[in-house]
């Protein structure tokens, strides 16, 4: 996970790239300046499989021994769930190519 502070007046494009890699959106808004917009999308997954299992088997040996063949027990659980994530930035620079604003917004589903 790549985290970044963007500071309006600092923040310059080349550190954003470094940081983040090339935008997936580039363009000029209304007023003339550029935009640049990341949409990021990620997919966790978990899956757990738990289970225990008993056996017991025995057995007699001689002329009149009694033999138990088998007894077993098995249980299995298993239990899995996947959640998706959104996030969208959009950072403006100014002539100099530097931040001079941005939004972000962020989803889970």
């Amino acid at each position: 996970m790549v985290q970044m502070n963007l500071k309006v007046g600092t923040t310059t494009q080349a550190q954003i790239i470094e940081a983040f890699g090339g935008p997936n959106i580039t363009t000029i808004d209304g007023s003339g300046q550029e935009m640049w917009v990341y949409d990021r999308h990620a997919t966790v997954s978990y899956d757990k499989t738990s289970g225990f299992s008993i056996g017991l088997f025995g057995g007699g040996g001689g002329g009149g021994g009694v033999g138990l063949g088998g007894l077993g027990f098995s249980n299995k659980k298993s239990r899995s769930s996947q959640s998706s994530r959104a996030m969208t930035l959009v950072i403006k620079f100014d002539a100099n190519k530097v931040v001079s604003d941005f939004q972000s917004r962020s989803s889970s589903f």
